[in-house]
């Protein structure tokens, strides 16, 4: 039996079940454990572990298929975190002495090195270490207390000169502490340095083929010693630098120059597209085409889920309503107020899952909804997955568009919830203008029996290769008369639209997720025996 890795390199505070990528994980490793000649070992931070766990469990993944090679606990950095890391709370409404105690915790960190937290991986190791500085840090209170008692007054003068003049309002102490125990949970010093142990565990483990990593965001893995497959699922934190930098600001930069270090030392790839291939590796960076293997994506289904439903009272239907009354208690209101949603009935609704992020296109698509609701009284809402707050223009477009009670942000749904909205929207829809691959929006959808308008763009028009089908539910995502007017038709033509994406469907569908398991597999062998030539699995179209 061969025994492949998987390197992930993800900060604390990531939650895999949220992430794309989480997703194609779960899928990838559940197919994996039905096979019988090959493990796969997960190389991952400490802080890991219960995010795979939770992930493994959710999505089924056999019991004992998977190993996870990690160091054991948390570093000492993030148990401290952990300690005083408490619920969103006004400073103002603090007692003196829990406010003394969150600024003292604050010094402690702040003496403890990265590396020495990494390895300080035990409560009482943790104690022993702040036992030790909590002299010096006393110290550093007591001053910081003087300093700030001497700043106090002045601030209060400048503070009221400020909210005057631009309406800023200043943060609270309580808040500039979660601000700053958010930015520990994502430092690069602590995620290096567990990453060093990281590489420790993988040095040993000799009987490793060959490792994947699944993004390529993490240039710490060409630092690993023997046959490397990387996965470049797309760039575009480069194709919307603007966007993107608004989000990230000076990380944005910075994410950037990782990402081309990662492919710049890279030494085989795979994509999910042809698209991604060729216009990112090969043109882009000048990687040998045959160093680039194209994997597309087994075909997401939800219909799995919904059969778990047929045995219940009222059927699926009454099951889906029942779950789309739990998720919309996870309403987030875009504006100053929660929108007016109707309880646990948003009413008819258009459905787009997806997380807010620039390349999604969302404020083409709220332009479009704005016409179809004002102009067109087309009486449907418009669903989404993500949370307003990811990127706050998106909220105030909503705002500004006075769609505030017409498009609801459900964020954090379970698969359940998550096929439950794809089986009752009238229609979904995806106005990206850039993914790795063709949107899992398609199969998703039409799974569930629920058709699906979409974006024309090169990677869906590698599956959607029907000049029809084509016309009849891809738009120009750059223009929000063409978005409405494909949504209004497909509206109307709901039952068609379906029947003319089910061959589609049932073409795509024939690749499972054992067969990606399979070709994966047959590259990883390849790069473990540079001396076999493997053929690059190809695609299947509709």
């Amino acid at each position: 039996m061969k025994t492949f890795g998987i390197y992930l390199a993800y900060p604390p505070s990531i939650r895999l079940a949220n992430e794309g990528l989480g997703r194609f994980l779960a899928e990838f490793l559940r197919a994996a454990g039905g096979r019988g000649d090959v493990r796969f070992v997960v190389a991952c931070p400490g802080w890991m572990r219960e995010s795979l766990a939770e992930l493994f469990e959710h999505a089924g993944v056999p019991g004992g298929t998977v190993e996870i090679l990690a160091p054991p606990g948390k570093p000492g950095l993030l148990i401290l975190s952990d300690w005083f890391d408490r619920p969103a709370k006004r400073s103002s409404g603090l007692p003196a002495a829990p406010r003394r105690s969150r600024r003292l915790s604050r010094i402690i960190r702040g003496l403890v090195p990265a590396r020495l937290a990494a390895r300080c991986r035990s409560r009482a190791v943790v104690v022993a270490v702040v036992v030790a500085i909590l002299p010096v840090a006393m110290v550093a209170l007591a001053l910081a207390t003087v300093a700030r008692l001497a700043k106090r007054a002045v601030r209060a003068v400048k503070r009221s000169i400020r909210r005057d003049r631009d309406g800023v309002e200043r943060k609270s102490g309580g808040r500039r502490l979660r601000e700053k125990l958010a930015g520990l949970r994502h430092s690069r010093s602590l995620v290096e340095s567990e990453m060093r142990l990281v590489h420790d565990l993988v040095d040993r483990r000799a009987d490793v083929a060959a490792w994947y990593c699944p993004t390529a965001f993490w240039p710490e893995f060409n630092g690993i010693r023997g046959p490397r497959l990387m996965c470049v699922p797309d760039f575009v934190v480069s194709d919307f630098p603007v966007d993107f930098a608004g989000v990230g600001g000076d990380a944005f930069l910075e994410t950037i120059r990782r990402i081309e270090r990662t492919i710049a030392g890279g030494d085989r790839f795979v994509t999910y597209s042809e698209e991604v291939k060729q216009s990112t590796l090969v043109d882009r960076f000048g990687i040998d085409p045959a160093r680039v293997h194209v994997v597309p994506h087994g075909a997401n289904r939800l219909d799995h889920v919904l059969d778990r439903f047929t045995d219940r009272s009222g059927g699926v239907d009454a099951a889906c309503r029942r779950l789309l009354a739990d998720a919309m208690r996870k309403v987030e209101p875009a504006g100053a107020r929660p929108p007016v949603s109707g309880g646990a009935d948003p009413g008819p609704f258009l459905f787009y899952a997806s997380q807010v992020r620039p390349n999604k296109n969302l404020i083409t698509l709220f332009r479009a909804m704005r016409h179809l609701v004002r102009r067109r009284f087309i009486g449907r809402r418009l669903v989404l997955t993500g949370s307003p707050q990811a990127m706050p223009h998106v909220a105030a477009t909503v705002a500004a568009l006075g769609l505030e009670d017409d498009v609801l942000f459900l964020r954090g749904l379970s698969e359940e919830q998550l096929a439950a909205c794809y089986r009752l929207a009238d229609l979904a829809v995806n106005p990206s203008l850039a993914e790795g691959g063709c949107p899992f929006t398609f199969t998703e959808a039409v799974s569930v029996g629920t058709p699906v308008v979409m974006s024309r763009i090169a990677v869906t028009e590698e599956v959607i290769t029907d000049e029809t089908l084509r016309h009849a539910m891809l738009f120009d995502p750059y223009d929000w008369r063409s978005v409405a007017e494909r949504i209004e038709w497909g509206l109307v033509n709901r039952e068609p639209l379906l029947a003319m994406q089910r061959p589609v469907f049932d073409v795509l569908a024939r690749r499972s997720w054992h067969e990606v398991v399979d070709d994966h597999v047959r590259i990883l062998e390849s790069a473990s025996a540079p001396s076999v030539r493997i053929p690059v699995p190809g695609r299947q179209a509709g």
